[in-house]
């Protein structure tokens, strides 16, 4: 499964899922709510990472692929963060009125987060190329704040499945619960099965939000 066709198929999902987000943040009477845009960037964010993973080989050979997959790296730590607040305005979009009450924290908790990623993740960052089959990528060897980092999104994708059962709407609470899910699902099976399968996680978590923000 380790392909570069797979990763390509992911990224166009996700980017393709940024678009329909941007659409409806710019179209009629902000029925999705401020969280599209938010959603949007997100997934524009999970793109370019996709799309950088699939075009190792190529990056590799032109000598890009070093200073992309620092730019993976970066996202990485912009953007994950980013799905807290994302999460409390999916559910207070179907409803849930304590998730609009709690959203100033969790700006400030994403924010914090941001710099832990920044100062402990990003700034220790140790590229160490990885082959496997006709797939080319960078990997971060160094173990400097990882298993914490990798701690937070897990806890994070815990509160997207709460939040998801407390929503009223089911329209809305059904998609960020069948998301949340998915995510959870992918990173014990990427163990076993490699890379594509957390990301492929990612894509159906971002599916799942974006389409509570659509129903």
């Amino acid at each position: 499964m380790q392909r570069p066709l797979w990763f390509w198929l992911i990224a166009a999902g996700q980017l393709t899922l940024a678009l329909v987000l941007l659409a409806a943040s710019a179209g009629a009477a902000g029925k999705p709510g401020p969280g599209a845009a938010l959603a949007a960037l997100i997934g524009l964010g999970l793109a370019i990472d996709n799309a950088v993973v699939a075009a190792g080989a190529p990056l590799l050979a032109r000598a890009h692929l070093p200073s992309l997959s620092r730019l993976r790296y970066l996202l990485h730590a912009l953007v994950t963060p980013l799905l807290l607040p994302l999460a409390l305005l999916v559910a207070a979009h179907g409803g849930l009125a304590a998730a609009g009450a709690l959203l100033p924290l969790g700006w400030g908790l994403a924010l914090a987060w941001i710099a832990a990623a920044w100062g402990v993740g990003y700034r220790n960052l140790e590229l160490e190329l990885v082959r496997v089959g006709s797939l080319v990528r960078h990997h971060n060897a160094s173990r400097k704040g990882q298993p914490w980092l990798r701690l937070l999104l897990v806890a994070v994708v815990l509160v997207i499945v709460a939040l998801a059962s407390q929503v009223p709407q089911p329209r809305v609470g059904t998609p960020m619960l069948a998301g949340g899910l998915a995510m959870l699902l992918g990173a014990p099976l990427a163990r076993r099965l490699g890379l594509v399968v957390a990301n492929g996680g990612e894509l159906l978590l971002m599916a799942g939000l974006g389409g509570a923000l659509l129903g």
